[in-house]
């Protein structure tokens, strides 16, 4: 847990968006305008239809890490602004996964994960500026 001290007052706007575009370049796969894609992330918590989705991200932690070794899987919980002294922080609020084994799936070749658990309660990631930290809740 983050303590309070460490944390300013946000006495602004919270605003709260149920999806976002991340924008990226895939070196491997060109099909885009020269490897340039655009794909919308969603974090609904209720559709028409009555159900919520919740969309799963690669975050990259270490880049000096090949694969999956450097990323965590996660699923995003909310996109958020607030604002603090006139300036705006887009937030992203993750939901954090681990991997149950050191490589993929024998038989299916996938990652297997889970949700992270620390003293009963899952973990998130908030990101705030770029920067992750971890938030127990």
């Amino acid at each position: 847990n983050i303590g309070e001290r460490l944390m300013p007052a946000i006495h602004g706007r919270v605003k709260v968006f149920h999806s976002a575009t991340a924008t990226y370049f895939s070196p491997s796969e060109l099909a885009g305008a020269g490897g340039m894609h655009r794909e919308w992330i969603r974090c609904t918590p209720q559709r028409r239809n009555g159900y919520e989705r919740y969309d799963t991200v690669l975050v990259s932690l270490d880049p000096a890490e090949e694969g999956m070794k450097g990323m965590v899987v996660g699923r995003v919980r909310a996109f958020k602004s607030v604002e603090h002294n006139r300036d705006s922080y887009p937030c992203t609020l993750v939901e954090r996964f681990v991997r149950r084994h050191d490589r993929p799936d024998p038989s299916t070749r996938v990652w297997v994960v889970e949700p992270e658990i620390i003293n009963g309660s899952r973990v998130l990631l908030l990101s705030i500026l770029m920067q992750l930290c971890m938030v127990s809740i």
